[in-house]
């Protein structure tokens, strides 16, 4: 038996929560599929069915990146085992999780487990800053134990929190500009998973998924967002995510 990793990770939180989760196994072994590659779906996509996976995704507004769930149909599960991972900026993942799960079932896969994570918010960093910090890998090294277990045990996942109908998605986009200190390198452009960054490195509104991963990648500093839209957001941000939440485990 074999873990596979299907993650979406614009900004590294997610990955650094499944990678907590894996050493908890203890198993090596190991492949990594990544959702959030501009290049998935070139090729077909199959997991062995005796495979354990591990399904990693952000929460954004309290729903699944649409385009990470969309990637995620294009697989074939083949009634493998798969463990559903959200991660969010510490306010709440809604109906994230239930998205998943169906998500999940529709591509073949049997969810035995979710954990839901916290990690610094891809909008408003100082928000869940240093997280996944060394008391949450702690805790999901020991959800990697657990799961193990249950994979072993041959149990399902029966519940996990949220609605359906899920609720409405973000509106709108909020699309990273390039500042002064922009090099025109073409990082950016490379690492977009939707190729929303063009001419002059500008990003089109339109294609923009808001993923930050842009801003993630450019180690000069030279994306952000507009200033004005941030101080807002930190205001709300400051009154709802203040309080610091824990991993959780569903099995």
């Amino acid at each position: 038996m074999k873990i596979t990793n299907i993650v979406f990770s614009p900004t590294g939180g997610t990955k650094k929560a499944v990678d907590a989760l894996l050493q908890g196994t203890g198993i090596n072994t190991s492949a990594y599929v990544n959702l959030f590659s501009k290049h998935f779906g070139k090729t077909p996509v199959s997991v062995d069915s005796e495979d354990l996976v591990f399904i990693g995704m952000p929460s954004y507004g309290g729903r699944a990146p649409e385009t990470a769930m969309r990637r995620l149909s294009l697989i074939n599960g083949n009634g493998a085992k798969c463990v559903l991972v959200v991660v969010y900026g510490n306010r709440e993942y809604e109906d994230t999780l239930v998205e998943m799960y169906d998500g999940a079932k529709k591509s073949g896969f049997v969810p035995i487990a979710a954990v839901t994570a916290v990690a610094e918010h891809s909008i408003d960093r100082s928000m869940a800053k240093g997280r996944p910090d060394q008391m949450d890998e702690k805790t999901l090294i020991q959800f990697g134990e657990k799961i193990l277990h249950v994979y072993e045990n041959d149990s399902t996942l029966k519940f996990v929190p949220g609605n359906r109908p899920y609720k409405d998605g973000p509106a709108g986009s909020n699309c990273p500009i390039p500042n002064e200190k922009c090099v025109k390198c073409g990082k950016c452009r490379e690492f977009c998973p939707v190729n929303a960054i063009g001419e002059y490195l500008k990003g089109d509104q339109k294609k923009c998924i808001s993923c930050m991963g842009c801003i993630a990648v450019c180690r000069l500093g030279a994306r952000s967002l507009d200033h004005e839209y941030i101080e807002r957001i930190h205001g709300y941000l400051k009154s709802v995510c203040s309080n610091r939440k824990e991993p959780e485990l569903y099995i």
